[in-house]
């Protein structure tokens, strides 16, 4: 299965030719969190663990700049919520 991984710890530059399946996720999550394998189908699948790096400092994030046009586009469907001092 394709994944994009994003996130402070993913290996910079990585391309993690493993082969990953929809149970992968569950497996990291279980391998994280200290849990047993709920199917067989996770207990199996590959960890996604290999692209990530915990051991480095976190990346910060990459913002992407957008042009007027596009915040123009995208400003209905934003929800500014005004808090009272």
């Amino acid at each position: 299965m394709p994944t994009l991984i994003i996130s402070p710890y993913a290996k910079p530059g990585y391309i993690d030719h493993t082969q990953y399946q929809f149970e992968s996720m569950l497996k990291f999550i279980e391998w994280r969190f200290s849990l047993q394998p709920l199917t067989e189908r996770d207990l199996h699948a590959n960890n996604l663990l290999n692209a990530f790096d915990f051991s480095q400092k976190p990346l910060p994030p990459h913002v992407v700049p957008l042009t007027g046009a596009e915040l123009s586009a995208i400003r209905p469907y934003i929800n500014l919520v005004r808090t009272i001092d």
